[in-house]
């Protein structure tokens, strides 16, 4: 039903990062690894005060903006972040603010904050105020609004996304699920509406309702044209009625507007 999602790790977000726990006292340590932009890590904190440390490879890269996914459905960490130069000592600093990367607990896709590049490579740390999961990206292209990962326990199992889409003009939303060889394993489908989460939108290519739709993935996503009054987007994702399997899936939506 779906063709093949490696794309989403080996292609536009290759991550190939290392990690170290690292306890609230504890100083960065400089970890072996990197990875390719967009970079792009899912995690889980299993206590306050925990943290890790990833290497993000930025070669050719002139800006840089990191941001952080921690609310929505089952997505529950409060995280901060910092960003340090290759040493793992000295910040860097935001371009917006001329402030230092240092414990930032406020950054969000619609609100990313942003770094000029000084070297090939660069060490973000991410800490937890409050135990859970989040998301963290880093990206010089349009951003990703939302990432989300989730559980459908059951085949009765519903789940509705607000997402904050600020003045985007266009997304795309896209998922991965089981058959598309990620590690996925629940079959769905996903609606996506309007803020009065009644009025669908319609899909751009062939100008249909995006309802019950369960084969959108990265190599065949929807766009949608975003109300120019609105905001935020809703979306409704359920098992497939066809082949009612639960299971675990990722679900995307990335700004695509043109400027």
């Amino acid at each position: 039903m779906f063709k093949k999602m490696l794309l989403t790790l080996t292609g536009i977000m290759l991550v190939s990062t290392l990690f170290i726990a690292c306890t609230e006292d504890d100083d960065p340590e400089v970890p072996a690894g990197n990875s390719e932009i967009p970079f792009l890590q899912m995690g889980n904190f299993a206590a306050a005060g925990d943290s890790i440390i990833y290497n993000i490879d930025v070669t050719g890269e002139d800006t840089l903006s990191v941001y952080w996914v921690e609310d929505g459905t089952k997505a529950v960490a409060d995280i901060e972040c910092s960003v340090y130069k290759k040493d793992g000592i000295t910040p860097y600093t935001q371009i917006d603010n001329g402030k230092d990367f240092l414990n930032i607990d406020n950054s969000s896709p619609t609100f990313a904050k942003r770094i000029a590049v000084l070297e090939d490579e660069v060490i973000v740390k991410v800490k937890a105020v409050t135990a859970g999961d989040f998301t963290l990206l880093s990206t010089s292209e349009k951003p990703y609004f939302f990432v989300k990962e989730d559980i459908l326990a059951d085949t009765t199992s519903v789940f509705d996304y607000t997402v904050a889409v600020g003045e985007a003009k266009n997304v795309i939303i896209y998922w991965e699920e089981m058959d598309d060889n990620t590690g996925e394993t629940a079959d769905i489908q996903g609606s996506v509406y309007k803020v009065d989460g009644i009025t669908p939108y319609i899909q751009l290519d062939n100008n249909k309702p995006f309802v019950n739709k369960d084969n959108s993935s990265l190599d065949n996503p929807k766009e949608i044209a975003v109300d120019s009054l609105e905001t935020q987007i809703k979306i409704h994702i359920e098992r497939d009625v066809s082949n009612p399997v639960p299971g675990n899936f990722k679900i995307y939506v990335k700004d695509t507007t043109v400027e």
